[in-house]
């Protein structure tokens, strides 16, 4: 469903800008991306427990070998927020790198 641009200076051409989903799993079956930026808390899970399909959608993108960065604005300590990752097996499908996975 295309999204009606407000009046601009910029031609676009009539190309589809913004395509809506109820989820990547699909966009994660077609290899198009080759990175992901995922916010943890309401993409990944709940809170308390992983959304249906968010383990199987990065299995599915750690096979194609799309780089993952997961993203947050927790307040939490990244040692408290690795745990959590880890005991819902999110942990074990990426790579850290970086000072934020310290």
């Amino acid at each position: 469903m295309a999204v009606p641009l407000p009046n601009c200076a910029v031609s676009t051409n009539d190309a589809q800008l913004f395509q809506f989903s109820t989820g990547i799993q699909h966009l994660a079956e077609s290899r198009r991306f080759k990175a992901w930026f995922l916010d943890q808390f309401g993409v990944l899970h709940d809170g308390k427990k992983p959304y249906p399909g968010a383990i199987s959608t990065l299995e599915k993108l750690a096979k194609s070998g799309a780089n993952m960065v997961v993203i947050s604005n927790s307040s939490r300590r990244a040692s408290v927020t690795h745990e959590k990752m880890r005991s819902e097996m999110i942990l074990g499908l990426l790579r850290l790198e970086g000072p934020a996975s310290i």
